[in-house]
């Protein structure tokens, strides 16, 4: 069950690096957009 729960943090830490790379690219898409 820990084992478990451990795996349920990494899995959404692996989520947030994602969704942060995704925000990071798409910032830089609009800064160039703008430009």
């Amino acid at each position: 069950m820990i084992l478990n729960r451990h795996r349920t943090e990494r899995l959404q830490v692996s989520i947030k690096q994602v969704i942060l790379l995704h925000l990071t690219t798409a910032i830089n898409n609009a800064t160039v957009f703008v430009r």
